[in-house]
């Protein structure tokens, strides 16, 4: 089995490898179906999100009409001590650069503890029919989510292009924390037996 930096940089170069005409057309797929599974999941109002980076499926626009639509968003802020925190959206001028020149909330403003959370929009580098999430490798959600109590973490949602599914099983440690979903431009898929 190839180690987790070999998969991982043979993933990114796929998730690049999307064209922008195709990108465009992914996207507003991945967002259709975002919303289903929103409609379905009607008690879910505070869902974090993120801002794309190195090729990640841009779903920003979505941030302004799911607010619109009463939902909560929230963005991840990076700290210099490596940790991770979650603050309302509010509009893309409230933003600033922040760790691996990433648009992050700004210091000031206010952080949403975790309990209130009800679903994780996480961005990926591939995944795999376990649920098993392969991010860019700074461990920062699986850290995050770590201290949930057993069976009150919230839905995991992973957004992916369906060319970052990995046929194999993804390499895992023991911190790992898998995913309940994926979403890509063909679908919703749900990861039954994840724990």
């Amino acid at each position: 089995m190839q180690n987790k930096s070999c998969i991982r940089k043979q993933f990114r170069s796929y998730r690049r490898s999307v064209t922008q005409p195709e990108r465009e057309a992914y996207e507003n797929k991945i967002i259709r179906e975002i919303e289903s599974v929103l409609l379905k999941k009607k008690t879910w109002r505070i869902l974090t999100s993120y801002i794309p980076q190195d090729g990640e499926p841009n779903i920003t626009s979505w941030h302004r009409s799911a607010t619109r639509k009463g939902s909560a968003i929230l963005l991840p802020r990076i700290t210099d001590k490596r940790q991770m925190s979650f603050h309302p959206y509010q509009t893309e001028t409230e933003l600033e650069i922040g760790k691996y020149n990433i648009l992050q909330p700004k210091a000031n403003s206010e952080e949403i503890t975790k309990d209130k959370i009800d679903c994780f929009l996480m961005p990926l580098v591939s995944y795999d029919s376990n649920g098993n999430r392969l991010g860019m490798g700074g461990g920062y959600y699986d850290k995050y989510l770590s201290d949930y109590k057993k069976g009150k973490r919230p839905f995991l949602l992973g957004i992916a292009f369906s060319n970052q599914f990995s046929s194999q099983p993804l390499p895992t440690v023991k911190t790992d924390i898998k995913l309940n979903g994926v979403v890509n431009e063909h679908g919703f898929l749900h990861f039954d037996h994840t724990k």
